[in-house]
């Protein structure tokens, strides 16, 4: 019996002299069935989808999914109570600072019918088109300081437009003590946006261009306020 090599030279030679004589493509009635060579085997691998079920249920069988579900559970609930900190350091002065909101336009934004609204190029201030009439209050619930500063500063008042973003700390346990909603800033997503260095800081539209800039404000949480 020839080998498994000395049959693919013997194809590959076969294929070129077909070629050759005929063109790309062998005439139909030169492709004959040369039967089997070699033995066959039956196909001895377990399905991917099958094995993945078993194991599955295995799992589900022993206790581990139930034990892995809790894990989850528990980590899930760790965050939400306690994010990984910031770490901004705590203000030791008073610092003000404008922040330009507008944004770079790269390319055309168009309407749906084609038309173009703001063309590529543009410089776009969104307080020209909507007003900013929230106050952001940065604190990092961990400091005692700054929790009292927080609530001086709230009043003890219920404002749906004054929002409380924690860069440390407990974001549960602040909303129960404020019966309000309190909101963790992500990966420092928004300290990075407004540039904030320190906290407790606030964020809102400058009281002399409301339609032009915010103002970012950070405030030593130990002196009194006015």
């Amino acid at each position: 019996m020839r080998s498994i090599r000395d049959l693919c030279a013997l194809g590959f030679v076969v294929s070129v002299v077909l070629t050759t004589a005929f063109g790309a493509d062998p005439p139909a009635h030169q492709s004959d069935d040369l039967g089997t060579v070699g033995p066959q085997f039956p196909i001895q691998e377990t399905d991917m989808l099958e094995a993945i079920l078993t194991r599955a249920r295995e799992k589900q069988n022993n206790g581990e999914a139930q034990k892995l579900e809790q894990h989850m559970r528990e980590q899930a609930q760790g965050y939400a109570t306690a994010p990984p900190s910031l770490n901004l350091p705590r203000a030791e002065q008073d610092r003000r600072t404008a922040f330009d909101p507008s944004v770079y336009v790269p390319s055309d934004i168009k309407d749906a019918s084609g038309r173009v609204m703001i063309p590529a190029g543009t410089s776009v201030n969104p307080l020209q088109h909507f007003a900013f009439d929230e106050t952001l209050f940065f604190v990092d619930a961990n400091d005692p300081d700054q929790v009292t500063w927080l609530k001086q500063r709230l009043g003890g008042q219920l404002n749906p437009a004054q929002r409380v973003i924690l860069t440390g700390g407990s974001p549960i346990e602040l909303s129960n003590q404020l019966k309000q909603q309190v909101f963790f800033d992500q990966a420092g997503a928004l300290v990075k946006k407004f540039g904030i260095g320190a906290v407790p800081a606030t964020v809102l539209a400058d009281p002399q261009a409301p339609r032009q800039r915010l103002l970012v404000q950070e405030y030593d949480p130990r002196e009194k306020q006015p």
